[in-house]
């Protein structure tokens, strides 16, 4: 079996894409203000430690659902595997997309692109449940 119909190295695809956003919400925040407080800083780091679970949330579901097609649903991975590269075209054509931005409302993308990515990944995750019985059933 290759690496692609295991899935081994598939799992750097979402740790990638997880990595890019980070980096593009670090940048796009541009730091702590210091003009505050202490309690302005503890809440900055909340706000941020909060959108960063929630952006993360995408790329912990496909590599879950990597992980579980390799286990359970292994006749689907070719489907898994072609939904990891969509997934990852969709984040980065988003990120690029916000960083070409000059829009005072172009941050909406890290409230926006989680829910987009979970719907993608439920997507792929029944789109590999379907070509494994499939491919099962021949």
């Amino acid at each position: 079996m290759t690496t692609v119909t295991t899935g081994r190295g598939l799992i750097m695809v979402p740790v990638g894409c997880a990595a890019a956003t980070a980096a593009v919400m670090l940048w796009a925040g541009g730091g702590l203000d210091s003009g505050g407080g202490a309690g302005d800083q503890l809440a900055q780091v909340l706000i941020i430690a909060a959108f960063m679970l929630w952006n993360l949330l995408p790329p912990l579901a496909l590599v879950l659902l990597i992980l579980v097609t390799r286990r359970r649903l292994p006749r689907g991975m070719i489907a898994t595997t072609v939904g990891a590269v969509i997934y990852a075209a969709v984040t980065v054509g988003f990120l690029v997309d916000f960083l070409r931005s000059e829009s005072s409302t172009s941050a909406l993308l890290f409230v926006t692109l989680p829910v987009i990515l979970l719907a993608l990944v439920l997507v792929v995750g029944l789109v590999t449940a379907l070509v494994h019985r499939l491919r099962r059933l021949r």
